[in-house]
Parts: structure tokens; C-alpha cells; sequence
């Protein structure tokens, strides 16, 4: 569906279901924020999917529509979103996993490494290879 919507908005018909998504905003209150747009254009191309009928929860029930509400609709709904969020969540478990574990820091040396041997980086040496000023 949303891939409907990229397409429609770049053809016939765009600055009309532009104009009705800014109109359904305005008809509920909702600030034309650039994440609004892109939710309510797809509310507009598709009134009885999941999304629209989500919005349709949420305002029927009284909720107040926030940035972080709109944001949690992003990012369940649209797939620029989606595909964000996934990025972050394989980020987070790469960083939670073995080969990475807290408090074994990726350096500029591998992980954790000191090419000295045990014991840190020594400030000498990060002096030396990181802060030499050329004559």
C-alpha cells in the first residue's frame, strides 16, 4: 500500500490527496508536521487500513495525537519508519551481543586492545599517534 501512495503522489491526482490529507488534519486539530503529512496522506489513499483505522482509535477515544504518538505510528505503519527502526533495533542487538559486549569498547586498536600489551590505552600513546602536529 504505502509504495500506492509513493506512486499517487507523484502523478495524477497528487496535489488533490495532498490537499485532502492537509484538509482531514485541519478537521481534527492535528499540527501539519512533517510526519502528520506523511501519516494522513495515507490515511487519505487508504481510509480502511490499519492505520486509518488506528487514527480513528485513537482520536475517537479522546487521546490527545502527540509527536511521540505520531512517531509510534511512524514507526509501526510507514515504511520509511519501519525500515528505520529496524536499522536502530539490529544496532541495539550488535551492541548488546557477545562480540561486542559492554565495557569491551571497539578502539582504534580492536576491541579493547592496547598495542602495548595489557592495562588501557596509555595517554602517551594516544598523544603520540592521535595529537602529532605536523611542522
Amino acid at each position: 500500500m504505502s509504495s500506492d501512495v509513493e506512486v499517487r503522489l507523484r502523478g495524477p491526482g497528487s496535489y488533490d490527496l495532498a490537499r485532502k490529507a492537509v484538509a482531514a488534519m485541519e478537521q481534527h486539530s492535528i499540527w501539519p508536521t512533517a510526519v502528520n503529512f506523511e501519516l494522513w496522506t495515507h490515511v487519505v489513499a487508504d481510509p480502511q487500513g490499519p492505520l486509518a483505522k488506528e487514527i480513528e482509535r485513537i482520536i475517537s477515544g479522546g487521546e490527545s495525537f502527540t509527536d511521540n504518538v505520531a512517531d509510534e505510528l511512524a514507526a509501526a505503519f510507514l515504511p520509511k519508519a519501519k525500515l528505520n527502526e529496524q536499522i536502530r533495533d539490529a544496532g541495539d542487538a550488535r551492541a548488546d551481543s557477545e562480540e561486542h559486549p559492554p565495557g569491551n569498547p571497539v578502539t582504534p586498536f580492536g576491541r579493547g586492545e592496547d598495542p602495548r600489551g595489557a592495562g588501557g590505552l596509555r595517554g602517551e600513546y594516544i598523544t603520540a599517534q592521535f595529537c602529532r602536529r605536523d611542522p
